[in-house]
């Protein structure tokens, strides 16, 4: 199952149960690289290239294992953010992103999405927050 979401509205959860896994990235350094507010010389090609090996090390390293154990996956994010942000947001061909993703992830789909409809309002203050916060610490 993956939650999506304006920015920052979909929280990560840390907390695991069994026969449940709510997975977090799995290659910190990546995500580094692509949260970090200072880099805005990354072009485009190369930010959905990043995710795409982000998500590539995520369903090999978390994903998989867990659903092989028999665990129920919840992710915040998967595919569908790549189309949007990368495909629709940096003007990219949402096929090329599709088949960049279908790579990255061997296939793999979640069985059901959930979209969160949340007032762009409430999205713009957490992603503020979220900045704050990540120039803070």
């Amino acid at each position: 199952m993956a939650f999506h979401s304006i920015a920052h509205c979909v929280a990560s959860v840390k907390h695991r149960r069994r026969g449940l896994c709510i997975p977090n990235c799995s290659c910190p350094r990546l995500r580094q690289l692509l949260l970090d507010p200072s880099n805005d010389e990354l072009s485009p090609r190369a930010e959905a290239l990043l995710y795409a090996a982000d998500r590539a090390q995520h369903v090999a390293a978390v994903i998989r294992p867990a659903l092989a154990r028999g665990a129920v996956v919840i992710s915040d994010r998967y595919v569908d953010s790549s189309l949007a942000y990368q495909g629709v947001g940096r003007a990219l061909s949402t096929g090329e992103i599709d088949r960049l993703s279908q790579f990255a992830t061997s296939g793999l789909r979640p069985d059901l999405t959930v979209l969160l409809d949340v007032p762009v309002s409430e999205g713009l203050a957490r992603t503020a927050s979220w900045y704050r916060a990540a120039r803070s610490s």
